[in-house]
């Protein structure tokens, strides 16, 4: 049927902007193809919702015609459940991709991070975070480097914070790594 695959295009289509760079995360690739899935994120999710919506058109349309012809839909149950769950996909993903803004703006500033004696905090400026899957690629980066303790990453006011041992790490090398992810971070101004 043409509505249930459009379905499962469309869930995937809509997802890839959070999914894909995970997977790019695991397998070490994110600073190859992350800045991509941000510059283009929601357009992903459009076309996903788009194709959710068509999918259901297509649907309707299929079963109003049967319907006329007093025949039934094969595999209706298995078409409902798949264009509810592509339904879900991108409610989900869009959900996390319009949280962090709506927090944002809900919110006036970030709360600091408290520091140990022996270890520094930094909160480092970083553009191009749209969803909470942003922060996966991040972390993953930050924890590769020798004396990186805790990393925080604050989607919502686009912000990441290091506890860090100065001794081993410098702040430009949290930001060049940050900076290999696709994102773009910067030192925080004095």
């Amino acid at each position: 049927m043409q509505s249930k695959n459009l379905g499962l295009i469309s869930a995937l289509l809509g997802s890839v902007c959070c999914v894909g760079p995970a997977l790019l995360a695991v397998f070490g690739l994110f600073g190859f193809a992350g800045g991509f899935f941000s510059r283009y994120h929601w357009w992903f999710i459009g076309l996903g919702v788009v194709g959710v919506t068509a999918a259901w058109w297509q649907y309707a349309r299929e079963k109003r015609k049967l319907h006329a012809l007093a025949a039934r839909m094969r595999h209706e149950g298995t078409t409902q459940a798949i264009l509810a769950f592509a339904t879900a996909v991108i409610v989900v993903v869009l959900g996390f991709s319009v949280y962090p803004l709506v927090a944002r703006q809900a919110s006036a500033a970030a709360t600091p991070v408290a520091t140990t004696a022996s270890l520094k905090t930094i909160t480092l400026p970083v553009s191009g975070m749209d969803c909470a899957m942003c922060a996966l690629p991040i972390k993953a980066r930050l924890h590769e480097l020798a004396g990186v303790h805790q990393v925080n990453v604050d989607v919502t006011h686009g912000q990441v914070s290091v506890n860090y041992d100065p001794h081993q790490v410098k702040p430009e090398q949290l930001v060049a790594a940050i900076n290999s992810t696709g994102y773009k971070a910067s030192l925080p101004k004095p």
